[in-house]
């Protein structure tokens, strides 16, 4: 008997592709998730990278999970593209996308508290474009939570995280600075500098959240990439690739 497939509910905002600038809007919507105007508090409001304009104009690509109730939700937002990857245009203008994916809880167990391998799973994942109101969206694969971890990839990734530790000495301060942050509910925030390249974001936060007792991993929400740091109010890590040059705490 094959294994079925899970699928998640999910919603995007964004515009509609076309001719005629469609304005920021609800435009795709599982069937169960009906109440809309909640959607859209959630983009506009409550859970969001940027306040109006994106911080920088051309490929914004960011992502955050939280959690809500007995849900994680995961968030991306990204510059709107086609499937030919050319630029999506709503009138005469490129546009954002945001897409929010809410996974229960009991979907999460294959993970094992490494619920931050979704947010890089859904950065490299296009947004389906919209021509017209969808409000019956195909719920959501992802193909992460039906794979177990295993005994060889918990050792590779000790090896990892011994490895970079290893050749990057000058940054294990840091990290007991992020782990004490994180045990004492303080926000951290991680920015493109001297110590952290932007190319090691992922291999830190990784370790970061590893460190952390597993049954803590999944509460702490994370924000990542193109984003306002002092409008992702409620994410606990946030790592800013765009501008800021800084490491530290804030409230």
């Amino acid at each position: 008997m094959m294994k079925k497939t899970l699928r998640y509910n999910q919603f995007i905002y964004g515009k509609f592709a076309g001719n005629k600038d469609s304005g920021y809007q609800l435009v795709a919507r599982t069937a169960e998730l009906n109440n809309e105007d909640q959607l859209v508090t959630m983009v506009e409001k409550t859970h969001r990278f940027w306040k109006g304009q994106p911080p920088v104009r051309d490929n914004v690509r960011a992502a955050g999970i939280y959690l809500q109730g007995n849900n994680l939700v995961l968030i991306q937002a990204l510059t709107a593209v086609h499937e030919s990857q050319k630029v999506a245009i709503s009138g005469d203008r490129s546009f954002i996308q945001h897409r929010y994916v809410f996974i229960p809880i009991d979907s999460l167990a294959a993970l094992q508290g490494r619920t931050f391998k979704l947010l890089y799973w859904i950065l490299n994942q296009r947004i389906p474009i919209q021509y017209e109101f969808n409000a019956n969206l195909a719920p959501l694969e992802i193909p992460l939570l039906e794979q177990e971890i295993s005994t060889e990839f918990k050792q590779q990734e000790i090896s990892k995280i011994q490895n970079y530790l290893s050749a990057n000495k000058t940054q294990i301060p840091w990290l007991l600075e992020a782990e004490n942050a994180l045990i004492n509910n303080k926000r951290l925030l991680i920015t493109p500098d001297d110590i952290i390249k932007p190319e090691n974001f992922e291999i830190f936060l990784e370790i970061t959240l590893l460190l952390l007792p597993a049954i803590c991993r999944s509460r702490v929400s994370v924000a990542v990439g193109t984003l306002d740091e002092q409008q992702c109010d409620w994410a606990n890590v946030i790592v800013k690739s765009n501008n800021s040059h800084q490491f530290g705490l804030f409230n």
